[in-house]
């Protein structure tokens, strides 16, 4: 299939990178979504609405942030560690990759920190 693009794509996070290295699935009642357009990225964090600045650099080099968020609370279990692991997870983020409807973005290391599947 062909890949969805990377640009104005609505991307929903599927897994992200605990502190214990393992690939950890999105809490089932939250939604984190990211949106890359025009040099802006937009998106929930499962809890807050988060904004901020994106560069892309050669073919699958990518530069994310600073970004900021609104400064709602969320009372469910784990939905506030969730979000402060995800923000923290991609302004660490130095290459993309898509395969037909996966983004995965990579961090310095080349090792995968986020899996979304396009909306």
């Amino acid at each position: 299939p062909t890949p969805l693009p990377f640009v104005g794509t609505t991307w929903s996070l599927d897994f992200y990178k605990a502190a214990d290295g393992t690939m950890t699935a999105v809490l089932p009642a939250t939604m984190v979504t990211a949106l890359f357009e025009n040099g802006n990225l937009t998106g929930s964090a499962g809890c807050n609405s988060y904004f901020g600045s994106y560069t892309q650099q050669g073919q699958n080099g990518i530069t994310i942030g600073p970004l900021g968020s609104t400064l709602m609370f969320c009372g469910e279990p784990g939905v506030m560690e969730q979000e402060t692991a995800y923000l923290a997870l991609l302004q660490s983020a130095v290459s993309y990759d898509i395969s037909g409807a996966m983004l995965t973005l990579s961090d310095a290391g080349g090792l995968t920190i986020l899996e979304y599947s396009g909306m």
